[in-house]
């Protein structure tokens, strides 16, 4: 990627005409440009801003914005309401929670916050304080709330309502999320 007044530039290349070449990203408009070198890439692209630019408001139009910073997500009812509860518990806004999410996934920490037990069961891992597990049953600790939440392998006549029954590779896959997160 190449950036220049703010706009972001692909880098691509065609083997078949020995081209390099690339477009202004995330914007409506299609600016393209091409070079045989990627000096020349990086001056045909700062060239095609600046005409973007120009050619916008010659034509009195607003340039599109590269990012602003905002955008709309929908994500269901359930999620919404888990948002909304957990800023409520950290005292900030959803929107603090939600940009802190997405920055812990983008800079790669594999060790969300939240782990799924089931489609729609989801435990804090800053909740968890130990883990117990045999061939067919973790023991998560908890503080505050339910002190344990049980998750098995199958389903059990056992009706409680803090456990999960689990096929057996979601059960290892658990099991390897809060051991990863807790660093053992």
């Amino acid at each position: 990627m190449m950036k220049h007044k703010g706009y972001l530039g692909s880098v691509e290349f065609d083997l078949n005409q020995q081209l390099l070449h690339g477009k202004i990203e995330a914007v409506n408009d299609l600016v393209t440009y091409e070079a045989k070198d990627i000096a020349g890439l990086k001056t045909a692209f700062e060239e095609a801003v600046d005409d973007y630019l120009a050619t916008c408001e010659e034509q009195g139009k607003v340039p599109d914005k590269p990012m602003n910073g905002s955008f709309n997500i929908r994500i269901g009812e359930e999620l919404h309401k888990k948002v909304y509860l957990m800023s409520l518990e950290k005292g900030c806004s959803i929107n603090d929670v939600i940009k802190q999410s997405v920055a812990n996934y983008l800079e790669g920490k594999g060790k969300s916050a939240q782990l799924r037990i089931k489609d729609d069961i989801y435990l804090n891992m800053e909740n968890i304080v130990s883990i117990k597990w045999d061939d067919e049953c973790l023991l998560i600790g908890l503080n505050g709330g339910h002190p344990f939440y049980r998750v098995f392998v199958g389903e059990h006549d056992v009706e409680l309502e803090a456990h999960a029954g689990v096929e057996v590779n979601e059960f290892h896959r658990i099991k390897r999320q809060i051991t990863e997160y807790r660093g053992q």
